[in-house]
């Protein structure tokens, strides 16, 4: 049975546009996660989160919002919006290992605080119309609390858990301790996703030939460093002309939907920049093409530039 292949929610870049605009060109993902959502001081919720979760935002079917919550109370709130919504599954992040999340209780903190893990799964899971799933990190410092994680997990009614095997000091550096994955795999009752590293087809065959009975991967930056890699995964086959073409319809429809929904060059090209991070890795040179989108402020010379780079695509 072909594994599932997830798309990871990434702050600022796999944005409804992003979403919409891969799914509407490329197969191969089978479910789409928001960037989290999450409550500010004054309990408000920032209008460029809430579009995210949207339904009129969002094209597909198989969308997963992500929750940022603190405990039992902000969940509550929280999921009571998304209902209203219509929404049918939510995802809670345990894993955000940023500073500022952290420092106010949320994300990877979560894991050093067990309580709250209860209090918030308790009142997600009670809500039996709800699938309930959580993204997690496997520690702050260390790996020593998760094992007591594991077992509240085991004790709520998940759809899925998903492990992204790196502590929160490492935030993104250094690499995901699959080893550490493996030895985890078997103790937790959920279907079980593993989250981390995988940029080639190569790297996913060797997650599911170590851990064969998971139920699929979640690939973030693989996917935005190269949007054909589900599809590779899966076996889909393209023609090189169809994936010059595709490669360039996903750029076109980004840059013409930031186009209508922001203001001014300057924050269409901070858009595209952040885009661009990860897409130039399609070409030859990519440190060269990144180099020269950042410094192209004006969206006629960027458009002058990237057109013929884009039909040379191989």
């Amino acid at each position: 049975m072909d594994k599932k292949i997830y798309l990871a929610p990434l702050q600022g870049f796999t944005d409804n546009v992003y979403r919409n605009a891969f799914h509407q060109i490329f197969k191969g993902v089978d479910k789409y996660f928001t960037p989290f959502i999450v409550f500010e001081n004054d309990g408000s919720i920032r209008s460029g989160k809430m579009r995210e979760v949207l339904p009129e935002n969002n094209d597909m079917q198989n969308v997963v919002p992500q929750i940022l919550v603190k405990d039992g109370d902000e969940t509550n709130r929280m999921l009571d919006l998304l209902q209203e919504l219509g929404h049918t599954t939510v995802n809670i992040n345990l894993g955000c290992p940023f500073g500022p999340v952290v420092n106010r209780g949320r994300g990877s903190a979560l894991l050093d605080n067990p309580d709250s893990i209860k209090d918030i799964l308790k009142v997600a899971t009670e809500r039996k119309e709800l699938a309930v799933s959580v993204k997690t990190r496997t520690g702050v410092a260390d790996t020593n609390n998760f094992n007591s994680v594991i077992d509240i997990f085991n004790g709520h009614n998940l759809e899925e858990v998903i492990i992204h095997p790196r502590i929160a000091t490492q935030q993104y550096n250094g690499e995901a301790d699959f080893d550490y994955f493996t030895s985890i795999a078997d103790k937790i009752n959920a279907p079980l996703f593993y989250n981390g590293d995988i940029s080639t087809k190569e790297m996913y065959a060797n997650v599911i030939q170590k851990i064969p009975n998971i139920e699929g991967v979640m690939i973030g930056r693989g996917i935005l460093m190269n949007p054909f890699l589900a599809e590779e995964i899966k076996g889909i086959q393209r023609t090189q002309e169809e994936k010059r073409q595709m490669v360039i319809n996903l750029h076109n429809i980004i840059l013409e939907r930031y186009s209508l929904t922001m203001s001014g060059d300057a924050h269409i090209m901070a858009k595209m920049t952040a885009f661009w991070s990860y897409f130039s890795f399609m070409f030859p040179e990519q440190h060269k093409v990144f180099k020269a989108i950042k410094k192209c402020k004006r969206a006629d010379k960027y458009m002058n530039m990237i057109h013929p780079m884009l039909l040379s695509y191989v």
